[in-house]
């Protein structure tokens, strides 16, 4: 078990986090010959997110399918915006994020508690918006970091201060899989055409 040391004490993470992990992609059709697509496990959750920004489509297309997610259309802004809505609808994340800016697709979608014509922190709305946040399952707490994540282009200290947000990935892939969000993570991080 790893130890982790957090604000307001001892977080504790099970499994095999101090361990090299990787997503293996097993072949695509019975009988082609086996391609294995490796993503390190070793660091934190937001670390394996940012390797989204280096990927190819054809990386990311693989990436999906190791997490389980059926591919379709891997490329512009429609696939994603679909399935960031169906991620905010699914997992309870309405009060977090809303339609509140302009932009044909998902950059319409934007995280609550900011008042972004005046690029500022609403106090009141961002001590809920934590809150609420905090009330959420863990997998689902995972789902709304990894959306800032790729709405801010990397680590945010806007949002995601004073809230959990250092799990290992290992650790968060084992709790996505067991939740039975791990495909839908990965066609979010895997579709992720740029905010």
């Amino acid at each position: 078990m790893r130890i982790l040391r957090a604000r307001g004490g001892v977080r504790r993470y099970p499994g095999r986090c101090d361990k090299r992990v990787m997503l293996a992609l097993t072949p695509e059709t019975p009988g082609s010959a086996p391609k294995l697509f490796e993503w390190p496990l070793d660091g934190r959750l937001s670390t394996l997110v940012a390797l989204r920004f280096d990927m190819d489509d054809d990386e990311a297309r693989r990436f999906a399918l190791a997490c389980g997610g059926a591919v379709a259309t891997m490329t512009g802004y429609a696939p994603f915006n679909r399935h960031l809505r169906c991620v905010i609808r699914r997992y309870g994340l309405t009060n977090l994020f809303q339609d509140v800016g302009s932009g044909r697709h998902h950059q319409a979608i934007k995280p609550t508690a900011y008042d972004h014509v005046e690029d500022a922190v609403i106090s009141d709305a961002m001590a809920q918006w934590r809150a609420s946040y905090r009330a959420l399952p863990e997998a689902h707490q995972m789902m709304a970091a990894t959306i800032i994540w790729l709405y801010r282009g990397g680590p945010d200290t806007v949002w995601l201060r004073r809230v959990a947000v250092a799990w290992p990935a290992a650790y968060a892939v084992e709790v996505l899989r067991e939740d039975g969000a791990l495909a839908d993570w990965g066609l979010l991080v895997a579709l992720y055409p740029g905010w």
